[in-house]
């Protein structure tokens, strides 16, 4: 029985649970001379993300098995579970905004298996959705996909993975 096909924007609902706490811990700590201001901030920086990941998501491949997205403000991770070993996979990946982001694939370590990890290092545009590929063939079962933005990176990002 083929594998259901899952929209990549369907994983929205995760980003705008993950953005939704990305800058709340500042407007405490600085007085303001506006109380409606600072929230106003944390709410359009939240916003841009959702719409800078929505972008970067309409470039890629609507076959997705899986896919994922969200805001660049910190690291996330996706693990799919049920892949099997040897299965050959693409990670199509887009972002936009300033800075650059670390995807890491690895399979491996759930049952005490090998693990193995792959890692590209890729630069976000503002002018434009900066997008990437990765080839990858699981070492053992599962496969997690991380994120990891580099220091004063901001944006949104997505991917989606395909079997090969």
């Amino acid at each position: 029985m083929p594998q259901p096909k899952m929209k990549i924007m369907g994983a929205l609902a995760v980003l705008l649970a993950a953005t939704a706490c990305t800058a709340t811990s500042s407007t405490k700590a600085s007085p303001s001379p506006s109380p409606s201001s600072s929230p106003e901030k944390a709410v359009s920086l939240d916003t841009t993300e959702l719409a800078q990941a929505r972008k970067a998501a309409s470039v890629l491949s609507a076959d997705a098995f899986e896919s994922g997205s969200a805001g660049l403000s910190r690291p996330t991770g996706n693990l799919d579970a049920s892949l099997a070993s040897g299965t050959r996979v693409t990670v199509q990946v887009a972002c936009l905004g300033t800075g650059s982001m670390t995807v890491a694939l690895t399979s491996g370590g759930l049952d005490g298996d090998g693990k193995h990890e792959v890692s590209e290092v890729f630069t976000c545009s503002e002018d434009g959705i900066a997008s990437h590929t990765m080839e990858y063939r699981l070492a053992a079962r599962g496969l997690m996909v991380s994120v990891d933005p580099a220091k004063g990176t901001r944006g949104g990002y997505a991917y989606a993975l395909l079997k090969a």
